[in-house]
């Protein structure tokens, strides 16, 4: 996942199966282990676990504080359809998943009206829900998954028609 972190591009990866966070920035790489505990997550850094708090959020930016230090981070969220379709040329209209995960709640149906930006869906992808938006305005012209089905990278979830 590409972010932007006090104006430097980064990437961050995070390994569930190892509960390894990997942050590259430019040709360095930092690994951090981290657990869960209930809702609170902590990070191993400097010998020590840190608390890590969401302060803030609001569409592509968010501000956490790592034990006493707070972060700006910026990022294109990976589930935003409309970005990842711009990026990739795809079809107009033609929402597909962009990474696997399982379809969580479906808020339209065939023939509802849409306009660019509206939530369609809600997939949940590592424990986190992610709202799925309409590319462009239109009505839907069909619905190609069912709640609770399990998608992979690249699937038709839906079409829109302008």
């Amino acid at each position: 996942m590409k972010q932007f972190f006090q104006d430097q591009e980064i990437e961050i990866q995070i390994n569930a199966q190892e509960k390894m966070v990997v942050v590259l920035l430019g040709t360095q790489r930092y690994e951090f282990p981290y657990r869960q505990e209930g809702n609170q997550t902590y990070l191993y850094k400097d010998h020590q676990w840190l608390e890590v708090h969401e302060i803030f959020r609001q569409a592509s930016k968010k501000i956490i504080r790592v034990g006493t230090q707070q972060h700006t981070i910026q990022w294109k969220d990976p589930y935003d359809l409309s970005l990842a379709q711009s990026a990739s040329g795809a079809g107009q209209g033609k929402v597909c998943a962009v990474m696997p995960g399982r379809v969580a709640q479906i808020l339209v149906k065939a023939g509802d009206v849409v306009t660019q930006g509206q939530a369609l869906m809600i997939l949940e992808a590592m424990k986190m829900e992610n709202e799925v938006k309409a590319p462009c305005d239109g009505y839907v012209e069909n619905v190609s998954v069912s709640k609770d089905m399990s998608v992979e990278a690249g699937q038709t979830l839906l079409q829109i028609t302008s």
